[in-house]
C-alpha cells in the first residue's frame, strides 16, 4: 500500500517522489476495482469447432472489468510453441473495460486443422481464462492433387483375380501439389456395375491407411509437395458380381481442388499388373471452342477423372509422361469396353504413337495431349480408357475417364 500523501505549501517544490506517490495510490484505488470482478461472458466467434477462433480475423471478448481503461489488459494464448500475448497497444479502437477488440495474431505451430488451447484475459490484478479452439487464417486452396494406382506392389489388387463373396484391397497412392498444406477428403464408389449393386455395399468400403488402419474422417492432411499411400478395401464383392464388372472410382477433394483415379475390373479375370516403369501425371487442360477455335473455360469442365462438355467443345488434356525403360511404348485412347459413344471424337494430338525410348533409366518428361471433342448432337456421355503399353510386354499404364454432356 502507498504512503499516506502530504499537503504542500504555497512555493514548495513537487518532486518527482512526491508525483510517483501520488501515481502509486492512483493506480491502487483504480486496479481496486478490478480485482474481484474480471469475467470473460462472451466470445465472437464463439472459440468452438464448428466456430473457431481464426488466426488473421477480429475477435471480440465482453464481460466485465477487463482493465482497458487503465491500460493493464493482456489476451494470452497458450499456443503449441507457447504463449501469444495480445497487450494493450494491440487492442482496436472500441475496446473497452467491458468489450476487448483485437485481431488475432500468428500462433506458431498451430496445426492445419486447429487446436484446443488455454485463451486467458487478464487486468493487471485478477484474470479469466476459457478453453478455445483456434485454426490458422483461411487461404484458398489452389494447385492439383493426384490419385494413382500403385503400380510398385503386387499384387494389386489383391486378391488378382477378385473373387466373389471374399473380401479385396485395392493400393493406390495420393500425392497433393498445391499452393498451402491441406486437408483432403477421401472417398471410394462402384459404379457402372453389369449387375446390380447392393444398397449396403457402398457403406460398406473402407479406406485404411498404408498399416492397415482405418483412416479418421477419411481425411489426410498433406503438405504443399506431400505423398500417402492408402488402401480401399471392400470386406465383402457381393456374390452376384462373379464374372461382372464394375468400376472403382477415388477420389481425394480439398475445396475446389480434387484429383480421382476410376479403373474397370471383372471379378474372377486376372488384372494385367500396371507397369512401373510408366509414370504419367495429370497437369493441366484446355476447352476449345470448335466453331470459333477459341478458349472457352465455361465450355467445360474436368472434376477429378469426369470430363463434362457443352456441344461443339473440345477438350485437350494434357500429361507429364516418364518412361524408364527402354523400348517401343503404344499409345491409345478409345471407349471403354462396353461403351458406345455416339457423336464423341477422341483423338491422340501429340506425340503420336508409338513413342520411342533408347536408353533405361530415362527420367526425362514427354508432354502427351489428347483430346475429347462433343458434337452438337452426340449422346449423353460413357467412358473413355486412356493407355500406355511397352511392346513386348503384358502390362500397362492406363487411365479411365467419365464422359457427361454439358447443357
Amino acid at each position: 500500500m502507498a504512503d499516506l500523501l502530504k499537503r504542500v505549501q504555497p512555493g514548495d517544490v513537487i518532486t518527482a517522489e512526491m508525483w510517483n506517490l501520488a501515481v502509486d495510490t492512483i493506480n491502487e484505488l483504480l486496479q481496486a476495482g478490478q480485482t474481484g470482478g474480471i469475467q470473460i461472458t462472451a466470445l465472437l466467434p464463439a472459440g468452438t469447432q464448428a466456430d473457431p477462433i481464426r488466426v488473421g480475423t477480429v475477435q471480440q471478448i465482453s464481460g466485465q472489468s477487463f482493465g482497458y481503461s487503465i491500460g493493464q489488459t493482456t489476451v494470452t494464448f497458450q499456443g503449441p510453441a507457447g504463449p501469444v500475448v495480445v497487450r494493450r497497444a494491440d487492442m482496436l479502437v472500441g475496446s473497452t473495460d467491458t468489450r476487448l477488440l483485437f485481431t488475432v495474431p500468428p500462433i506458431p505451430n498451430l496445426p492445419q486443422g486447429g487446436a484446443s488451447m488455454t485463451m486467458r484475459v487478464e487486468n493487471g490484478v485478477a484474470h479469466d481464462i476459457r478453453t478455445v479452439f483456434v485454426r490458422p487464417v483461411i487461404f484458398t486452396v489452389s494447385g492439383d492433387v493426384f490419385v494413382n494406382w500403385r503400380a510398385n506392389v503386387s499384387p494389386n489388387p489383391n486378391p488378382n483375380p477378385l473373387q466373389a463373396d471374399a473380401s479385396a484391397q485395392f493400393l493406390y497412392r495420393v500425392q497433393s501439389a498445391t499452393n498451402i498444406p491441406a486437408s483432403f477428403t477421401l472417398s471410394a464408389q462402384i459404379i457402372n456395375a453389369s449387375a446390380p449393386i447392393p444398397p449396403q455395399l457402398a457403406s460398406s468400403i473402407q479406406l485404411r491407411d498404408q498399416s492397415g488402419n482405418l483412416i479418421p474422417n477419411n481425411r489426410f492432411d498433406l503438405g504443399t509437395a506431400e505423398t500417402r499411400d492408402f488402401i480401399v478395401r471392400i470386406p465383402q464383392i457381393p456374390a452376384s458380381f462373379a464374372n461382372q464388372s464394375f468400376t472403382l472410382e477415388v477420389r481425394a477433394l480439398s475445396g475446389n481442388v480434387e484429383g480421382a483415379d476410376a479403373r474397370s475390373f471383372t471379378v474372377g479375370q486376372t488384372v494385367t499388373p500396371a507397369d512401373p516403369n510408366i509414370s504419367v501425371e495429370q497437369s493441366g487442360f484446355e476447352v476449345i471452342n470448335v466453331t470459333t477455335g477459341n478458349s472457352d473455360a465455361g465450355g467445360g469442365s474436368l472434376v477429378g477423372s469426369t470430363i463434362r462438355l457443352q456441344p461443339d467443345r473440345l477438350m485437350v488434356l494434357f500429361l507429364n509422361v516418364q518412361l524408364l525403360a527402354a523400348g517401343t511404348y503404344d499409345l491409345t485412347i478409345a471407349p471403354a469396353p462396353g461403351t458406345n459413344l455416339n457423336g464423341w471424337t477422341l483423338d491422340l494430338l501429340n506425340p503420336s504413337s508409338p513413342i520411342s525410348v533408347t536408353t533405361n533409366n530415362d527420367t526425362s518428361l514427354r508432354n502427351v495431349n489428347f483430346g475429347v471433342t462433343r458434337a452438337g448432337a452426340a449422346s449423353a456421355g460413357g467412358a473413355i480408357l486412356l493407355r500406355i503399353q511397352r511392346r513386348g510386354e503384358a502390362s500397362d499404364w492406363q487411365r479411365q475417364f467419365t464422359l457427361e454432356a454439358m447443357s
